[in-house]
């Protein structure tokens, strides 16, 4: 069956991304817009997981489930995600365009919380939409009542999704014009919240605390004393009417909160640190090739070769890509995140959303310290996509090139002086431009 080796999603992405990309590269319409370091990235991308695949090759036989079901599945997982950032990179030119993938984005996720608003609230008809779309609230194993699992797979990718949506539209909100805007983006905020409240899980409220405390701390001036008082009330009073409106019932989601533990796999690790202890001692149980290049990319929990997931992306990654993948991860999240050469542009807009998406990655790594995003296909791609949207807002629309910047300032430098040229007094712009003689 072809889909055997990945969802229908990932094949999707891979035709569809991939006939646009060759079709313009034939024809030269328009050329791919990727730096030098970012195609160094995505080529090390593919490399570390073809090391981690090739130096393991003769434990797998073809046919072998471990060795279909993951291991060709994550290499396709992997250039669905490539190819998905390429697609989003190319297609994006402007500062407009930015805005209008975030909203695009922000509309998915909100008709993900419905499906998941439906499978909490009636089950039985969320049996319905799981013959069509991937979407679970479950009951699970330590009595909490339902937890919102959306379209991602899992509650904490959910939560995840969530809090990186809460940052979106918070961005949104804050550079919106007009008031019927600021109240569409502060639904799509309250959806956000009162999403990541169903999912029960308490990590993305650390998270976003610090993401806050990052932004209203060290940009205080660029938001405003008014709207960060303004905002911090906001979230009271939505704490406020979430916790009224919960109050009593099976869905008291914040008395969940207050009382989460994880549970993996039948309660043999009650706490995130006994989980991460075992990532940690099966990792260092590894050989030496396999510490440096992993035990392949693709590796599950409750198989053979990882019985339970560590809860840590970096962990995680170690013991799959090996060191030498793990720390390519978290090169690329800091410098997608924090580098970027050239003047910031002045335009207030472009800065806050440059502001709120650096917050979104640094959410993201601290975010990842307790679960893993590659765990699902669809919920990879959806951080690609992220990836290339704040790649672009970073590096590209934010910031003012060395050389144009250069060039700006000599064309003002010489308007400047062909002004004074033409001042009584003035009479040429030899006698206005400092004049170096090398000899």
């Amino acid at each position: 069956m072809i889909f055997r080796y990945g969802c229908i999603n990932t094949y999707i992405i891979i035709l569809l991304c991939g006939y646009y990309l060759a079709s313009d590269a034939f024809k030269g319409v328009k050329q791919i817009n990727l730096s030098g370091s970012v195609r160094i990235f995505l080529i090390l991308f593919i490399v570390s997981y073809g090391i981690s695949f090739i130096i393991n090759i003769s434990y797998f036989r073809f046919g072998d489930d471990i060795f279909e079901s993951y291991h060709i599945i994550a290499f396709f997982e992997l250039i669905s995600c490539l190819f998905l950032f390429t697609f989003i990179v190319s297609v994006c030119n402007s500062q407009e365009d930015i805005y209008e993938y975030l909203g695009f984005m922000v509309f998915a996720y909100l008709l993900s919380s419905i499906f998941s608003v439906i499978q909490v609230v009636y089950p039985k008809y969320g049996v319905l939409l799981e013959s069509f779309i991937r979407t679970q609230a479950i009951a699970d194993n330590v009595d909490r009542g339902f937890r919102a699992y959306g379209t991602v797979g899992g509650f904490e990718l959910f939560a995840e999704y969530s809090a990186i949506v809460l940052l979106s539209s918070c961005s949104m909100m804050f550079i919106s014009v007009g008031s019927r805007k600021k109240i569409i983006w502060l639904c799509a905020i309250l959806t956000s919240v009162i999403m990541l409240f169903m999912t029960k899980t308490r990590g993305p409220f650390v998270g976003l605390s610090i993401c806050f405390s990052y932004l209203f701390i060290f940009h205080t001036r660029t938001f405003g004393l008014k709207n960060i008082i303004l905002f911090l009330l906001g979230v009271v009073i939505s704490i406020g009417l979430v916790y009224i409106a919960f109050k009593g019932s099976k869905y008291n989601v914040i008395d969940a909160l207050l009382n989460t533990n994880i549970d993996v796999s039948g309660g043999k690790f009650d706490t995130r640190s006994k989980v991460w202890k075992y990532g940690y001692d099966y990792l260092m149980s590894m050989d030496i090739n396999n510490q440096l290049f992993g035990v392949g990319p693709g590796i599950k929990s409750g198989t053979a070769l990882l019985l339970y997931f560590p809860h840590n992306l970096f962990i995680y990654l170690s013991i799959s890509l090996g060191i030498f993948g793990s720390t390519l991860y978290l090169v690329w999240f800091v410098w997608i995140g924090f580098s970027r050469q050239g003047k910031l542009r002045q335009d207030k807009s472009i800065q806050l959303t440059t502001i709120f998406f650096k917050a979104i990655i640094i959410f993201f790594i601290i975010d990842q310290l307790k679960i893993e995003y590659t765990r699902e296909s669809n919920y990879q791609q959806i951080i690609w996509a992220y990836f290339a949207l704040i790649y672009m807002q970073i590096h590209k629309f934010s910031v003012i090139k060395p050389e144009i910047l250069e060039t700006e300032t000599n064309f003002a430098l010489a308007a400047g002086c062909f002004h004074a040229s033409h001042r009584p007094g003035g009479n040429s712009l030899e006698k206005r431009l400092p004049i170096h003689d090398n000899a």
